[in-house]
């Protein structure tokens, strides 16, 4: 049980991770796609920093009202839905919303895996499973920009959003 929340747990981190920076490189195509402009683009990275700021202050309070595990499975299946609605979006106005609101369930997730390692690891097992975790993690932002700039380039730039179906 402790390996299969440790790998879901792993994964869903590594998705919300890989989806914060996956859309950077994207932003001339979806602004091009959207006719914007690439300073209105912007907005998609922005909106959802600011809902994953705000998320990420409720975490405690969510944690204490809804628990744990609950909470990271909603924000889980909450970010797996706005990530297909951003893949949707067919205007700027529609995709800043969903980012915003993606980040905003997003905000949980980061802290909330930690927690958990932390809560049913072993005493001897807590260090060794949060530099696995922290490496996995810190992947994501470098994969993140190459795989958004071959899907963008090969596929259409909606398909960033939609990779994390799977994984959701």
């Amino acid at each position: 049980q402790r390996v299969l929340l440790f790998v879901v747990v792993s994964l869903v981190t590594f998705m919300m991770v890989l989806d914060y920076s996956i859309a950077n490189i994207a932003i001339p195509y979806i602004s091009g796609d959207l006719a914007v402009s690439n300073e209105q683009g912007t907005y998609v990275i922005t909106s959802f920093a600011v809902g994953n700021a705000i998320g990420l202050i409720l975490t405690g309070w969510l944690t204490r009202r809804i628990g744990q595990i609950k909470l990271s499975t909603i924000s889980t299946g909450l970010f797996t839905i706005w990530s297909a609605l951003c893949g949707f979006s067919g205007s700027l106005t529609f995709l800043i919303v969903n980012r915003f609101l993606q980040g905003l369930v997003s905000g949980p997730i980061v802290p909330l895996s930690q927690s958990l390692l932390l809560s049913y690891g072993t005493k001897e097992s807590r260090a060794r499973d949060l530099s696995f975790w922290s490496t996995i993690v810190i992947t994501a932002p470098v994969v993140g920009p190459i795989l958004g700039g071959y899907i963008s380039d090969y596929y259409r730039w909606s398909w960033i959003f939609y990779i994390n179906i799977p994984v959701g």
